[in-house]
């Protein structure tokens, strides 16, 4: 087909369609098919402001909207959530491994554990001038694809130069994380080995409705369990050497 430098685009639209008609080879068409699926991808990845109504506080829905404009097969990096979404949020919204989490509302016996830890923690912190804690909501990057929010981080004052105005960037020290019905399996599993990946010394996951707990810390790169215990019992930090609490104490026998 030959252009002309006075072609019409309609013309060349006309011609293209009347073109690709008497295409038979398969393979062509599926490669044609393939590029114009790719388009459409783009096009709707493309998002212009406004990204989101300006508001004093956000709801889960608010943030699901914002992420419902983009292809569910997004990669979602940091980036991101600088780029599309409002900041200073109090809902937590994550990225694990490219995919973006907006949590719900935490229940009551999750916000009691998380304050009545993070106060017993806090206090033996201070006391030993050992470093900051912190609770979420409080984003962590620990690459541009996986940006977490801890219930409860720990930053050693040797650690104290990842510690920026808006984000931890870097590896906390001691991570705590309180798991719900939210938490499935797979992303249970994935946050373990982001943190052994990334060299958190020592991890905390708590379950209240089987008033469990379990710390490991790493050896030679590997979490292995430290302290644990169910329902009973007194639990123990490596890093936080000499803190100690006991499981009834932290979660009532209904949780």
């Amino acid at each position: 087909m030959t252009l002309s430098p006075d072609i019409s685009l309609a013309t060349l639209k006309l011609d293209l369609i009347q073109w690709l008609a008497q295409v038979e080879d398969l393979e062509v068409l599926e490669q044609i098919q393939a590029l114009r699926e790719q388009s459409q991808a783009t096009e709707k990845e493309i998002v212009t402001p406004p990204y989101y109504e300006e508001k004093s506080s956000y709801t889960v829905e608010d943030i699901q909207a914002i992420a419902d404009k983009f292809p569910a097969e997004k990669a979602w990096t940091y980036q991101d959530l600088q780029t599309y979404f409002p900041q200073n949020l109090k809902i937590k919204v994550e990225i694990l491994n490219n995919q973006l989490l907006i949590m719900p509302s935490p229940s009551f016996i999750h916000q009691k554990i998380s304050s009545d830890l993070s106060f017993e923690m806090k206090s033996f912190i201070r006391a030993n001038k050992l470093g900051e804690l912190l609770t979420a909501p409080m984003d962590v990057l620990f690459d541009e694809n996986n940006v977490e929010q801890p219930d409860i981080l720990f930053i050693a004052v040797s650690r104290y130069e990842i510690i920026q105005e808006n984000v931890i960037n870097g590896s906390p020290t001691l991570v705590v994380e309180i798991m719900s019905h939210a938490n499935k399996k797979k992303e249970r599993e994935a946050k373990h080995d982001l943190y052994e990946k990334h060299g958190v010394e020592e991890y905390w996951t708590i379950y209240p409705k089987k008033r469990a707990v379990k710390v490991e810390v790493l050896e030679e790169g590997k979490y292995k369990v430290f302290s644990e215990g169910k329902k009973s019992g007194i639990i123990q930090s490596a890093v936080l050497k000499g803190f100690e609490i006991k499981i009834e104490e932290l979660m009532p026998e209904k949780a």
